[in-house]
């Protein structure tokens, strides 16, 4: 579908410059055209240009250049790629015009630091996650860990049986952090059918754990987990509950 629109957005291209289209055509919409370069000059392939509510758009090519059509009523055009620091520039009047663009390339930086338990143990097996980005790292034996993330974002820490906590970058670049066990509860309870017949053989799970436990011959159970999990209520010939 996108390979079809560019194709007929390259037609009408071919149109106005070649002025073989009517005036009605050429009265609905400009042609805005330029160069985009990254902050030490070179030129930028692979940005997207988009024209605001208008689905289809246009990506630079190896030298940078790029055109759009814009509704001679004027518009906002977005310009984006992976990595750079998105722009967009409100397009004035029914004139075609050239906007030359400049895109910053997004600045990470490398945090290190140790994850450790309450008793100052270095704990193992974290896993730490760039807000934005989705970069991830994992700490070490010793819960040491290294990862790149840009300074307007957080990084959170998680492992199963801790409570999970976040921490803004800010120009850090070492972070460390304490993480804390979470609480043990103990949950009791009866499985009963429609009828109010207790269900023999229930299998409650701990949702992401090997934890489990079945009710007994009144349909009685009791379990053990970390606060905050889920349980998994399921049994032959009826609905799974969570």
């Amino acid at each position: 579908i996108l390979i079809a629109a560019f194709l007929r957005l390259e037609s009408q291209k071919k149109e106005i410059n070649g002025s073989s289209v009517g005036n009605s055509q050429l009265n609905e919409s400009k042609h805005t055209w330029g160069t985009i370069r990254e902050q030490f000059g070179n030129p930028l392939s692979g940005v997207s240009v988009s024209r605001s509510g208008y689905p289809v758009f246009n990506m630079s090519d190896s030298n940078g250049s790029y055109w759009i059509d814009m509704p001679k009523t004027g518009g906002t055009i977005t310009y984006s790629r992976t990595g750079y620091q998105s722009l967009q520039r409100y397009v004035y009047g029914p004139e075609e015009q050239q906007i030359d663009i400049t895109l910053n390339q997004i600045q990470t930086i490398t945090v290190s630091g140790r994850v450790t338990t309450t008793a100052s143990a270095g704990l193992p097996g974290v896993t730490v996650t760039a807000s934005n980005t989705g970069a991830t790292a994992v700490t070490d034996s010793q819960g040491y860990y290294t990862i790149e993330a840009r300074n307007n974002e957080s990084l959170s820490y998680s492992k199963f049986g801790y409570t999970p906590t976040s921490v803004a970058v800010n120009n850090q670049t070492t972070i460390n952090v304490t993480l804390r066990e979470t609480e043990m509860v103990t949950v009791s309870g009866k499985r009963i059918d429609e009828e109010g017949w207790p269900v023999i053989g229930a299998t409650i799970l701990v949702l992401g754990t090997t934890t489990g436990i079945t009710s007994d011959v009144e349909g009685n159970y009791p379990i053990r987990f970390r606060a905050g999990s889920t349980l998994q209520f399921s049994f032959i010939g009826m609905i799974t509950q969570e």
